[in-house]
């Protein structure tokens, strides 16, 4: 797995917990004074992850020479055809990863909220350890988060998981709970269908009725037509 460490102002080789949670990946470092530049030279190799550890507020990442928004990240992002995920320990970069997401659709994972260095740097180890062991991303988070909850519990549950293609259990009972609705409300109104169909069912019926009644009574009227006319050419005829 080709792994991309993102670290403005930061000198990730010398942070054992990152040096412990590449271990089995090849590993390239994008740290110390970056900028637009360095960062965009970073991205011309492909890589299958980016992990981006660093300070984020809102819309934005930090980096040297300003904070950089999600869509000129994302404007980088472009060329990485392998792309398979994403991962901020950056503080508030729910809207960065969310926009992430929806644009290059792969999983993102993100901070919902602030979160201290050693609980980033706990995260990252745990999860990549069991990413590698499982290679199974939401299995990896969840263990992640538990090693938190351990160490740092007040920073487990703002790590989060952006994946339009995972479903947790709670949110699949969501859905089926939903569709079970949607088909109430289906089954509700074709009864109404149902009986509507009946109604004009005997409607045609009254209407057959009458247009048969009717043509009898035209027939009736031609045979009596035809009587009478016999009847006046048999006494209209000179004898």
């Amino acid at each position: 797995m080709r792994t991309l460490f993102v670290a403005p102002n930061s000198n990730l080789q010398t942070h054992p917990e990152i040096i412990r949670a590449a271990q089995g990946m090849e590993v390239y470092f994008c740290d110390g004074l970056v900028d637009r530049q360095k960062l965009e030279q970073a991205l011309y190799d492909e890589v299958d992850t980016i992990h981006f550890a660093g300070h984020g507020d809102m819309s934005v990442l930090a980096l040297n020479d300003g904070p950089i928004e999600a869509h000129e990240l994302l404007s980088m992002l472009r060329r990485q055809r392998h792309l398979s995920l994403v991962v901020i320990t950056a503080c508030h970069s729910t809207r960065v990863g969310s926009e992430i997401h929806n644009a290059m659709h792969v999983p993102v994972v993100l901070m919902q909220a602030e979160i201290g260095d050693a609980a980033a740097g706990r995260f990252s180890e745990t999860f990549y350890r069991s990413l590698r062991a499982e290679n199974d991303i939401r299995k990896a988070v969840d263990v992640a988060r538990a090693a938190l909850a351990k160490t740092h519990p007040e920073d487990a549950d703002i790590v989060t998981l952006i994946n339009g293609d995972m479903t947790t259990d709670a949110e699949m009972q969501g859905c089926m709970s939903y569709v079970k609705t949607q088909l109430g409300l289906m089954d509700n109104k074709l009864f109404r269908v149902e009986g509507k169909l009946e109604m004009i069912e005997e409607d045609v019926k009254a209407l057959t009725a009458r247009r048969e009644h009717f043509w009898t009574v035209v027939i009736v009227l031609i045979a009596v037509l035809a009587i009478s006319q016999t009847v006046a050419t048999i006494f209209l005829i000179p004898r």
